[in-house]
């Protein structure tokens, strides 16, 4: 790994975020982060923006709900030249209880909640809930590159 993990976490809690039934969040909101995520790490890296130039891979692993919180991290495993390779993960790591999805309608309830809690609201996910992976290839124009602005991705 090249420097520092960065983590951005993300309530979806809009409506916006979804249009499957059940309240499950479109699954191409996952890589929107990511790619939000590289803008932090090529400026710490280069001194300027990456730009992806292709996903190697995208899965995703478990469906996210209106009402989870999401965490995406994001680092740079290797680098060529003004090439980098980055990995990222999500993982949910707040979800609502059953109680509030049946009530809001959202229907459909996850095996690792637990029912009859006695409240409606958030829970902690212990552990967290992978939800999804990628690895990009990110460029950066050998015109524009800098070089590290933060001393950690000096290596």
């Amino acid at each position: 790994m090249i420097g520092e993990k960065i983590i951005l976490k993300k309530p979806m809690f809009y409506t916006r975020d979804s249009h499957y039934p059940a309240g499950m969040v479109d699954g191409a909101q996952i890589p929107q982060y990511f790619g939000d995520m590289i803008i932090e790490l090529m400026m710490r890296a280069a001194g300027c923006r990456g730009r992806i130039r292709r996903y190697k891979t995208v899965d995703f692993t478990f469906p996210v709900y209106i009402g989870d919180v999401v965490e995406y991290q994001a680092w740079i495993e290797s680098r060529d030249g003004c090439s980098f390779e980055v990995h990222f993960e999500a993982y949910v790591v707040q979800t609502m209880t059953d109680e509030f999805k049946l009530r809001h309608k959202f229907g459909i309830t996850r095996p690792e909640t637990k029912k009859d809690l006695g409240y409606e609201g958030p829970m902690l996910c212990d552990p967290p809930i992978h939800c999804g992976a990628a690895i990009a290839i990110v460029e950066v124009r050998p015109e524009e590159y800098r070089g590290p602005q933060d001393v950690a991705f000096s290596n």
